[in-house]
């Protein structure tokens, strides 16, 4: 479908779909195309970032395929790189975005293993997963600030603001 954003007269023809003779606009500003993220932690949706996408977007907390510590991170960028390799792409050309929406400035929260669920805990620790994800290759972070009321969520944003990201210095 990248013909769409990148074609005057853009035609399709796939099993499942098809499509000719349409006008599409307006075009999107980045070229070729607006950069597309595939979601998804299982193998598959690996593959398919890999193949297709130009940034992988996994959300942490699939009970399936965890992503809550450094280290899992660090397996999972690996076969996302291993699989890229496979379909002749750059693996640095690929990147990282992550959704970690368990956010917890309040307390660390352990995981079954005793290990600390990241972006939980003091400003520090949270700072510090920030620079640990960075340096694995994750460029954009997606933070769970969202609590039961505005005001409160307000308060969560400034607490990030003026406690953590200043411990950030130099990441993203």
């Amino acid at each position: 479908f990248k013909e769409l954003w990148t074609s005057d007269n853009p035609t399709f023809r796939g099993k499942y779909s098809s499509f000719s003779n349409i006008i599409f606009s307006p075009k999107p500003v980045q070229k070729p195309h607006l950069p597309i993220w595939v979601g998804g932690e299982s193998p598959p949706a690996m593959r398919r970032a890999a193949m297709l996408g130009d940034a992988w977007y996994p959300i942490g907390n699939n009970p399936s395929f965890p992503l809550q510590t450094v280290d899992q991170l660090a397996d999972a960028i690996q076969r996302l790189y291993h699989y890229a390799e496979e379909y002749g792409r750059d693996p640095k050309g690929l990147d990282v975005a992550f959704n970690a929406n368990w956010y917890n400035e309040k307390e660390a929260q352990p995981l079954p293993d005793g290990q600390r669920l990241t972006f939980t805990g003091t400003p520090e620790q949270i700072a510090g997963d920030i620079r640990a994800f960075e340096a694995l290759g994750v460029h954009r972070l997606m933070l769970g600030f969202q609590a039961p009321t505005l005001e409160e969520t307000l308060e969560r944003m400034e607490y990030f603001t003026k406690e953590i990201m200043p411990l950030t210095a130099g990441t993203v």
